[in-house]
């Protein structure tokens, strides 16, 4: 279970790497090919887009940890549920057979009360 949580945080880590990544290289491809410098709209342009692009890593980053964090907590209660109906259970299960030893002791004992009565009886 641990090492199913943990491979299942290794991907989402090396995703969130990946979509980073490929962010970082939509961000580094100029479409424009002309080479004017004078123009200063290409850097705002150009800013305005990192910054959106940063804006959405970070959300997607918030997104995938806040999504971790759910499924990590639904795995550890269901974890805590499944253990505690298997204690129920058991709890049960010994119960029963306690219950069980009683009443057939309890009854091959007065069995053996009344045969002994019974060849007490005869005996005399």
């Amino acid at each position: 279970m641990a090492t199913t949580i943990m491979m299942i945080m290794v991907f989402v880590v090396v995703m969130m790497m990946v979509m980073i990544m490929m962010m970082m290289m939509m961000m580094m491809i100029d479409d424009d090919d002309d080479d004017d410098d004078d123009n200063d709209d290409d850097d705002y342009t150009f800013s305005r887009t990192a910054a959106t692009a940063a804006v959405a890593v970070v959300i997607v980053v918030v997104v995938v940890v806040v999504v971790v964090v759910v499924v990590v907590v639904v795995v550890v209660v269901v974890v805590v549920v499944v253990v505690v109906v298997e204690v129920v259970v058991a709890v049960a299960i010994v119960i029963v057979v306690v219950v069980v030893v009683l009443v057939v002791a309890n009854s091959t004992l007065l069995k053996s009360l009344v045969l002994v009565e019974i060849l007490i009886e005869n005996y005399h």
